[in-house]
């Protein structure tokens, strides 16, 4: 095809491919007929997805090896990332995202059921994984919490364990559930 447009650009006689005006009237689109062997029936077909290569490359990654790893340390990207799985229809992506923060919100070490029910308490607390993402609920809820509670009092730190808290307090526990964005 390269030698193709070669040729028509370095011949000065005007082609039907050139873009010369012709005062004739017979310009016709191509057709089918004009490229018999495009594209090639035995190749397979190429897809092109004009979408952030870091975002497609998470995507990527779990439809090779099932993994589902959103970057800690870019939140940014692991919002852009969560997008485009739910844009693409990847469901197994977005089942155990969802599944995943339900299990931390909730501060416990496994799965109530299976993920798909996690998955649907999800949607029902919080609506859509765009509504969850706007709301900051995600990427921060899929990271485990960090253990350690500063408390500012006055002009003084507190420093706590949010577990200790959880199991002593129960209006605490109920707070930091209801509210899952102030847990983190």
């Amino acid at each position: 095809s390269d030698r193709w447009n070669q040729d028509a650009l370095s011949s000065s006689e005007p082609t039907e491919s050139s873009h010369e005006n012709t005062s004739n009237n017979d310009s016709k689109q191509p057709s089918d007929q004009d490229f018999p062997d495009f594209p090639p029936s035995s190749s397979p077909q190429v897809l092109f997805i004009d979408h952030d290569p870091a975002a497609f490359e998470i995507l990527l990654t779990h439809m090779r090896t099932g993994l589902v790893h959103l970057p800690p340390s870019d939140p940014y990207l692991a919002k852009k990332a969560l997008l485009l799985a739910e844009y693409l229809g990847i469901q197994a992506f977005l089942t155990t995202v969802k599944a995943i923060t339900m299990k931390n919100i909730s501060r416990r070490g496994d799965y109530l059921g299976d993920e798909t029910s996690e998955a649907v308490q999800f949607d029902a607390r919080f609506g859509s994984l765009r509504s969850a993402v706007d709301r900051g609920i995600l990427p921060t809820c899929f990271f485990p919490p960090k253990d350690v509670l500063a408390i500012r009092v006055a002009d003084r730190t507190f420093h706590a364990s949010k577990a200790v808290l959880m199991a002593k307090s129960g209006y605490f526990g109920r707070y930091l559930t209801s509210n899952p964005e102030d847990y983190w």
